[in-house]
């Protein structure tokens, strides 16, 4: 073999990345070093490296390719493989809807008494003619006062009366207001500030047998002790379907509601609480109150009434809704015993 061949074939292998040709003489010892073209070409005043020098760095330097590591830098990367999330159990997100419901009905609570707190107080003129007014006269006052704000807060409005006069001929039908719960107890007579409504005593007061309430448009059965009722909600259904017959369930209910309807008619055995009771039959104690829907409420009172009624909301304003309603079915209850 020509050693001085195979000696300039490696020089030249080093000069492809380092720029620099070395010729290794026989022996094995490096010789000159001489500039190769590009250098040559690049800088052609620059005096040539010695060759001992250049060939004792070579080896130090590290072969370094395109997309590659130096030696002793680690691994190219520290990121395993993607991996897929866990999923969370349905356990866990149970309690975080439980916990968001939560939030949003205290959130209407809050709401509500923001705005009750918003209401507008009276400017100073009249002020200052109350406070040269008498107890009596105040007292007075504060009588026609209740009156007034009864008058215009809890009678429907006529043009309602005129709407379902066809209706409302019908032997157990009526309208009524029934305002949202904790905004006008010291303005309206009723205990409760109109916010109870009672489908026998026709009354909005909460001492005359209530069974539905509105509270941060909310409706509710079974607020009182020994009381309990189930709403249901049957959405957009005209009140003359809904019929008092346990055999003719109204439409749009799905399969399992029809299937149930007849439940809603069936008649409490003597003894049996209301609550037990109510728990086997459709609907709920809480819906949200919806103008344009119509709901079923079976109300039961212990010893003063059991009722079947339907109703619809005609119309909601700023102070609460206006509602139409005829009774389906009544039960007789056992009186009290002393």
């Amino acid at each position: 073999m020509d050693w001085r061949v195979l000696g300039i074939a490696l020089g030249a292998a080093a000069a492809g990345a380092f720029g620099t040709l070395v010729l290794v003489e026989p022996g094995g010892s490096p010789g000159e070093a001489v500039r190769s073209g590009r250098e040559a070409q690049r800088d052609p005043a620059r005096p040539a490296a010695a060759g001992p020098e250049l060939a004792a760095r070579a080896p130090q330097e590290p072969d370094v390719k395109a997309g590659a590591q130096p030696p002793g830098s680690g691994p190219a990367s520290t990121h395993g493989p993607t991996q897929a999330p866990r999923p969370v159990p349905d356990a866990a997100l149970k309690a975080l809807r439980d916990d968001l419901a939560a939030a949003h009905a205290q959130v209407r609570e809050l709401t509500a008494e923001v705005e009750r707190l918003r209401a507008p107080l009276p400017n100073a003129a009249i002020v200052r003619e109350l406070s040269a007014a008498t107890v009596e006269d105040l007292e007075g006052l504060a009588r026609a006062l209740r009156l007034v704000a009864g008058e215009r807060l809890l009678v429907p409005a006529h043009a309602w009366k005129e709407r379902h006069a066809a209706f409302l001929a019908r032997p157990g039908t009526g309208l009524a207001r029934i305002l949202t719960r904790g905004r006008f107890d010291t303005l309206v007579e009723p205990r409760g500030g109109g916010a109870y409504w009672s489908f026998v005593t026709r009354s909005n007061s909460y001492n005359e047998e209530p069974d539905l309430e509105l509270q941060a448009g909310w409706f509710s059965s079974g607020f009182s002790g020994g009381n309990d009722g189930r709403l249901l909600d049957l959405g957009d259904v005209a009140l003359e379907d809904v019929r008092g017959e346990a055999r003719s369930a109204p439409p749009g209910l799905g399969e399992v509601e029809a299937g149930r309807w007849h439940l809603l008619f069936t008649e409490r055995p003597a003894g049996t609480r209301p609550s037990p009771f109510l728990a086997d039959l459709p609907g709920e104690r809480r819906v949200k109150a919806v103008v344009g829907h119509t709901y079923v409420l079976r109300s039961i009172l212990e010893h003063r009434h059991d009722v079947l009624v339907a109703f619809r909301v005609l119309d909601e304003d700023a102070y609460g809704m206006t509602l139409v309603w005829h009774t389906l079915a009544r039960w007789e209850v056992p009186e009290r015993t002393r």
